[in-house]
């Protein structure tokens, strides 16, 4: 949100991305110094029906989620937001089996540490390059 208020701002275009790279650089010194809070990056997903009616479940993180909730005795029907967070675990490829319920990660004490190469280089830049774009 804050990069979408520098560029509708009307300022000019040199203190717009002057104050996007100044905005961009503080984020990764919070991420780089673990001062950025878990809530920052959970990813919400609706499920649009029971997560055992889904046919490539597995490459999905919030259905990957929502079957480990139902493991843990939740209720899970078609229409829950699922939360999750990707965390880095080098013998796991995918995104899908690298996610896990913000309590989960939180209940780990440290041993599931969030992924945060994956949400800059997946979840932050992409959306950010493509508001920056039109700036001439």
């Amino acid at each position: 949100r804050c990069v979408l208020d520098f560029i509708l701002s009307g300022k000019p275009k040199e203190e717009v991305v002057s104050s996007i790279l100044a905005y961009l650089s503080e984020v990764a010194d919070k991420v780089g110094k673990n001062e950025m809070p878990l809530d920052a990056f959970v990813i919400t997903k609706q499920l649009t029906k029971a997560p055992k009616d889904y046919p490539d479940g597995k490459n999905q993180p919030h259905v990957v989620v929502a079957k480990a909730m139902m493991e843990q005795g939740e209720s899970v029907p078609a229409g829950s937001v699922i939360e999750y967070v990707v965390t880095a675990d080098e013998s796991k490829s995918s995104v899908a089996e690298r996610a896990h319920h913000p309590k989960t990660v939180l209940k780990a004490e440290g041993f599931l540490q969030v992924d945060v190469a994956w949400y800059m280089a997946q979840q932050l830049h992409p959306p950010i390059w493509r508001l920056c774009e039109p700036i001439d």
